[in-house]
């Protein structure tokens, strides 16, 4: 953070000398400043870029008439903010306090400019203008010196008409294009089109890349069979279809194997002994069937005649089918479908991010605090809705009764922050170094402005 600081003091480092005016008084301010403390706020993208802000308080003694070094004990102090604009410059912002009054210095810097104009003052300074220039003395020091002009004037005549409007300012620059954003999602498949008539079979193509796998579309109508054609390359599989109405049932076919036996059914009970029939001739014996349960013995009836052999009776039912063989090998796959037409277009995708900021509507706010004998005061200058404040500074001012201005010091000027942590305000404390029954008031000043 040192090096970026150094690189802010470094940009306003040099010494320009300003020919006096005629009828003006010519006052020259040294000061050596020593750096107190520092902050930076990241805006818009990360790292360096367009918006970013800096800030930093130094506590202000005066400098030897003859040499660049402190002499005696601190005067005042200072607090500087600078905005990014471009890569190379930035809007330097500068506020020193001392016991008479307070200089606000600011402007573009860009290279190596080292000179920022005096923009306005209080106390002692109201009126003043002209030029800050500094030098570096090392690491954390640097010598401020002061050029400020005052028109010995008259009383004030009345107001004149209003001039004419000026030019309107040049337009900032765009910011970066954003990102574009992600894809829209696909859009649904469109409905499948009525089938066309069946063309001629056409010379075989080369095999296109596999499109991806659309919804299955509803059966048509089998067309004419067209000649076999050369068996092209198996495809990917495609989903199954609907099942089709059966068949006609083809012809019997040749009888396969006899399956093994199946396991013996359980023995029925038995059935009711029927008359004795007449004895018919002996038929051929049949396999040995196993052996069922002993059913009870029945009461012996008495012995008819003989009857002749009876008709046999139909068969049994059949016995329960065998497992199935296994599954034969699959075809080769027919000639791939021409590819459906493309779904319409996906919803647009979100907005990219918003590009880097700029800054417009400079504005000076001021807010002064109670005028008592307290020991401590704080006044706090705040932003409108929508600005954020690019810098800032203060002044304790004594009133009346017991005491000067020299007992009065500020202890704290800083930026107030809101939820985002943007900067949207200033903030200043001073204090009584000495006990004095006068009473005071401090006042604080921002440096507002819209950063877009």
């Amino acid at each position: 953070m040192r090096a970026v600081i150094g690189v802010l003091l470094a940009v306003l480092f040099g010494l320009v000398a300003v020919p006096a005016l005629a009828a003006e008084d010519v006052q020259t301010l040294r000061f050596v400043a020593t750096l107190s403390s520092q902050q930076s706020v990241d805006v818009g993208a990360a790292g360096a870029s367009t918006g970013d802000l800096r800030f930093t308080a130094y506590t202000l003694r005066r400098a030897a008439a003859d040499a660049d070094r402190p002499s005696g004990a601190q005067v005042g102090t200072q607090s500087s903010s600078s905005t990014v604009l471009v890569r190379g410059s930035a809007d330097l912002v500068s506020t020193s306090v001392v016991p008479t009054g307070s200089i606000t210095a600011g402007g573009v810097v860009r290279g190596v400019a080292r000179t920022l104009a005096v923009l306005g003052g209080t106390g002692a300074y109201a009126n003043a203008r002209g030029t800050l220039t500094v030098k570096r003395l090392d690491a954390r020091r640097s010598l401020l010196v002061f050029t400020l002009f005052t028109a010995n004037r008259g009383d004030a005549g009345p107001q004149g008409p209003a001039g004419p409007a000026g030019p309107a300012g040049a337009a900032g620059a765009v910011g970066a294009t954003g990102a574009t954003g992600a894809a829209g999602a696909t859009g649904a498949a469109g409905a499948t089109g009525p089938p066309g008539a069946t063309g001629a079979n056409g010379p075989t193509g080369a095999a296109g890349p596999a499109g991806p796998a659309g919804p299955p579309g509803s059966q048509g109508p089998p067309g004419t069979p067209g000649a076999d054609g050369l068996t092209g390359p198996a495809g990917p599989a495609g989903p199954p279809g609907s099942q089709g109405p059966p068949g006609t049932p083809g012809a019997d076919g040749l009888t396969g194997p006899a399956g093994p036996a199946g396991p013996p059914g359980s023995q029925g009970p038995p059935g009711t002994p029927g008359a004795d029939g007449a004895a018919g001739p002996a038929g051929p014996a049949g396999p040995a069937g196993p052996a069922g349960a002993q059913g009870p013995a029945g009461a012996q009836g008495p012995a008819g005649a003989q009857g002749p052999a009876g008709a046999q009776g139909p068969a049994g039912p059949a016995g329960a089918q065998g497992p199935a063989g296994p599954a034969g090998a699959q075809g080769p796959a027919g000639p791939a479908g021409a590819q459906g037409p493309a779904g319409p277009a996906g919803a647009q995708g979100p907005a990219g991010p918003q590009g880097a900021p700029g800054v417009s509507g400079l504005v000076r706010v001021t807010a002064t605090s109670v005028v008592d004998s307290a020991t401590t005061k704080s006044a706090t200058a705040s932003c409108a809705a929508g600005q954020r404040a690019l810098g800032g500074g203060g002044i304790a001012t004594f009133v009346a009764g017991g005491g000067t201005a020299a007992d009065l010091a500020l202890v704290g000027s800083q930026p107030t922050v809101d939820g985002s942590g943007n900067p949207n305000g200033w903030i200043v404390t001073a204090n009584e170094t000495d006990a004095i029954a006068g009473t005071w008031s401090v006042t604080a000043v921002a440096l507002c402005a819209t950063v877009t």
